[in-house]
This record gives C-alpha cells, sequence and structure tokens, in this order.
C-alpha cells in the first residue's frame, strides 16, 4: 500500500487476481451445469408432456371405436348401470296429439360423452363393462401399453410388490391390507389407492387402485379358504378386468403345496396372477 496525491493505493498480488479468476471460473461452470440440467428437465417435461397428450387422444380414438361396437341395449345398460338413468325422451305434439320421441342412439353417445366431461363416468369403466358383456375381449386394450413402449403396467406393479413389498409380521389379512396400501401410496404418489371398495354384487375388493387395480389379500389357514377364493376372483371379474391375488404364507402353517396348486388354478382358468409372500402371522 502507497500513498499517492492523498489517495491509498492498495497492491493486490498477482497470485490473488489468478485466484480470483480460477474462483469465478468455477462459479461460471457451476452455474452452466445447472442451467444445462434445468433445461435437460424442462425438455424431459415437455417431452412427457406430449406423449401424454398423444395417448389421451388415442384413448379417445379408442373409446369412439368401442362405443361403434355397442349396440343399442348396451348404450342403455350402460347408462342404466352405471350412471343410473338414461336420456330422457322428447315430447311433441301433432294435430292436437301428444307423442314420445325416445332417444336415438346419436342422443346416448351424446349423453355418455357428457357423463364423461363431468368425470361421472371414465375410459375404465367403460372398458370393463364391454370385458363383462363380451362385447371386445381384452386384447382390444392392448394399445394402453404398446403405445406406452412398456410392458402392462398392472404387471409392473405387481412385480413392485413381489420384489420390493418387506413380508413383515402381520396378525390378519386387516393388517396385510394396510400395509400394502401404505406401501403402495408410497411407491405411486400419483395414483389413488383406497381400501374396501364395494363391488355391484354387495362385496368388497381389498384395495382398488386408479380405479381399474384390483387386489384381493388373503391370509389362508387351510386349503378351504384357497378354494373358496375362487367365487371372489369369478365376482370381482365383473368389475375388474385387472385383478390380482396377494396370498400371506404363513410359515406355522403347512399348506406351501394348497397354495401353488391354488395359485396355478388361479392363472390357467382365470388368467389371475398371485403374488406369495411369506412370512409368521404375528401373535
Amino acid at each position: 500500500m502507497w500513498l499517492f496525491q492523498n489517495t491509498i493505493i492498495l497492491e493486490i498480488p498477482k497470485y490473488s487476481i489468478l485466484g480470483f479468476k480460477k474462483f469465478l471460473g468455477k462459479v461460471v461452470d457451476k452455474i452452466e451445469d445447472v442451467a444445462e440440467e434445468v433445461k435437460e428437465s424442462y425438455d424431459e417435461r415437455q417431452e412427457r408432456k406430449m406423449d401424454e397428450q398423444d395417448f389421451e387422444d388415442l384413448v379417445d380414438e379408442k373409446k369412439e371405436e368401442l362405443l361403434d361396437k355397442f349396440e343399442m341395449k348396451d348404450l342403455k345398460d350402460l347408462c342404466k348401470n352405471i350412471l343410473g338413468e338414461v336420456p330422457e325422451s322428447e315430447w311433441d305434439d301433432e294435430d292436437g296429439e301428444e307423442y314420445e320421441i325416445k332417444p336415438k342412439r346419436k342422443n346416448y353417445l351424446e349423453f355418455i360423452d357428457d357423463a364423461m366431461d363431468e368425470e361421472d363416468l371414465n375410459f375404465e369403466q367403460i372398458k370393463n363393462f364391454s370385458i363383462k358383456r363380451k362385447i371386445v375381449s381384452k386384447s382390444f386394450f392392448d394399445f394402453e401399453y404398446q403405445e406406452s413402449g412398456s410392458t402392462n403396467e398392472f404387471d409392473r406393479i405387481i412385480q413392485t410388490i413381489e420384489n420390493e413389498f418387506p413380508a413383515e409380521k402381520i396378525y390378519d389379512e386387516k393388517e396385510l391390507q394396510a400395509q400394502l396400501t401404505i406401501f403402495l401410496k408410497t411407491k405411486y404418489p400419483d395414483s389413488d389407492v383406497k381400501r374396501e371398495i364395494s363391488n355391484n354384487d354387495g362385496g368388497f375388493v381389498d384395495i382398488l387402485m386408479d380405479e381399474k387395480y384390483a387386489f384381493e389379500l388373503k391370509v389362508p389357514r387351510s386349503r378351504t379358504e384357497l378354494r373358496n377364493l375362487r367365487g371372489q376372483i369369478e365376482e370381482y371379474q365383473e368389475d375388474y378386468s385387472n385383478l390380482c391375488v396377494v396370498i400371506f404364507e404363513n410359515e406355522d402353517y403347512d399348506i406351501s403345496d394348497d397354495i401353488e396348486k391354488y395359485v396355478n388354478i388361479y392363472h390357467e382358468k382365470y388368467d389371475v396372477s398371485s403374488v406369495v409372500l411369506h412370512g409368521k402371522k404375528r401373535k
């Protein structure tokens, strides 16, 4: 430091200036890296939005194709069974006499579209109805997975349960139900996971995910319970085309062979997948 015409001059060592430049360079590099990450994240989000929109457009097209296969009776039953109502008749008079104009096919299709816009009806409900009535086969809906470029989403969820769900000690089916519900909510935070949802026959499915993936849970003590499950599967398949059985095999009971036998029956006869968890029932 030295004085020149009443002004203090600070001498900064050359190595300090070089160090500061190096520091600034690192800061700039870091900012550029962060900016690139943000840009990539934004691009990925935009691409995902485009994919989702394309898929939604495809679902709309498939819905139109599906409803074209419905007879008038099917359209009436769909509205009556799911919405609880049908399009109203119109009345007109001619020569002083009043007569009824019954809803035509066009009126039913508009009624269904309006219900979907109001979210009183969704594609999954129409899909399940059409499969139950044998209007189309399950293969009609393979586009849901082919277009996403992935395997069946339901299969992936089942695999996740099989590979990652901790088979902790449980007391009964209620506790297993609670644990699996928490697991699914944690693993799939954007999904709607509900417990004990009633079906049209007055029964209850243990867990329902996104209104389309159903899980029936069992902690069997005997072969009889596994045999009786066949009736429940038949009942639930009338409402849900995607059904999985989750069985907790209690090591205190010697029914491994029976479980293996009925798991094969569920698959071969009903095309239903099963997940078998192993552990000990909590006293």
